[in-house]
């Protein structure tokens, strides 16, 4: 009984910070299209409401699958599946996806990634403030940790074809590119805010560049998944995907954030120098990251309480994007221009 009471304050607390509804319909996976098409080889398809967009097949897991085969391990089965050991972050079902597939080891443009695309059941404000959140978990076998993973808001459906990347997606709300995605025991949570464009209807999770501007490490697996499929042979790197939100920031909430932290950052434009000015806890950690247009990280700055100087002169003319950390969370997410 104190758990549930503990679940509930805390549901008060997000609903007084985020807005009442999640945008996500099916947000877990839970509703299926229908019990008769629980089985041991699913796709996404087989969960309500979700689609794959692209020339792929990512894959439903859903306990139910469970009783359905007498082969198990499978696809589809919970915990024990083709990829790895692993249960759903909340409820019954997840979504696998594969979001660097290659099949020759050195090929690292024309690989191709798997999606998750979901129809929002609302459209996006422009200038509105969102929060959003998924989940992920590495499974047992990928041969690569990555750093790329994100969820795109688009207007329209996403589509891509294998190998095909324009290299100027940047994602709303993505993993640290800076680190390698390496946690195949918990469920890490990726989430931030940003400001709608206005029009977005449509949610996309996968990987979004191509080989070039995707880093990989090497990651030797000795699971066996009882599948046939052997970890170190296969070229890819397979997440599990679980328990994905959208809220419209609360006004309120939004303002009294901004007043705690009194943050500005000025020019923007800028030539030579920006200034940031901070008001934060002595016992706060703010910095500020750097990304081009292609995603790719450029340089970073600690901020310290009062005033921080960022030297940008060596930076090209164009626009980049700025992300500000608090305590390691996404405090805000926006242009940088640098004019010469």
């Amino acid at each position: 009984m104190h758990r549930y009471k503990y679940i509930f304050f805390l549901l008060i607390i997000f609903n007084s910070i985020f807005g009442q509804n999640n945008l996500v319909p099916n947000s877990s996976f839970e509703d299926t299209i229908g019990s008769y098409t629980c089985f041991s080889y699913m796709a996404i398809h087989n969960t309500k409401y979700w689609f794959n967009p692209s020339n792929s097949s990512p894959d439903y897991v859903n306990s139910c699958a469970n009783t359905f085969t007498t082969n198990y391990p499978a696809i589809a089965t919970v915990p024990q599946t083709c990829y790895g050991h692993q249960y759903p972050r909340t409820g019954d079902a997840m979504v696998g996806l594969g979001t660097y597939i290659v099949y020759t080891v050195n090929d690292s443009i024309n690989y191709f990634s798997e999606y998750a695309c979901v129809k929002l059941n609302d459209t996006l404000k422009s200038g509105v403030c969102y929060y959003s959140v998924f989940y992920a978990v590495l499974a047992d076998i990928c041969e690569y940790n990555t750093n790329r993973l994100g969820m795109y808001l688009t207007q329209n459906s996403f589509t891509t074809s294998i190998g095909n990347f324009t290299n100027t997606i940047e994602c709303q709300v993505q993993f640290d590119t800076t680190q390698y995605f390496t946690d195949t025991l918990n469920w890490v949570k990726i989430s931030g805010t940003f400001t709608a464009q206005g029009g977005e209807t449509y949610l996309t999770i996968g990987s979004f560049k191509d080989g070039t501007h995707v880093k990989k490490i090497g990651s030797t697996s000795g699971f066996n998944t009882l599948c046939g499929i052997a970890g170190d042979q296969h070229h890819y790197t397979y997440f599990y995907i679980d328990d994905v939100s959208l809220y419209e920031c609360n006004p309120q909430s939004v303002k009294e954030i901004n007043s705690k932290y009194h943050f500005k950052l000025y020019p923007n434009p800028s030539s030579e120098e920006i200034t940031i000015e901070m008001d934060m806890g002595s016992n706060e950690q703010a910095s500020i990251l750097i990304y081009n247009l292609l995603g790719e990280y450029i340089k970073d700055q600690t901020l310290r309480n009062g005033v921080t100087k960022l030297n940008v002169s060596e930076l090209n003319a164009g626009t980049y994007f700025y992300n500000l950390k608090i305590n390691s969370s996404t405090f805000k997410t926006d242009k940088l221009i640098i004019i010469k």
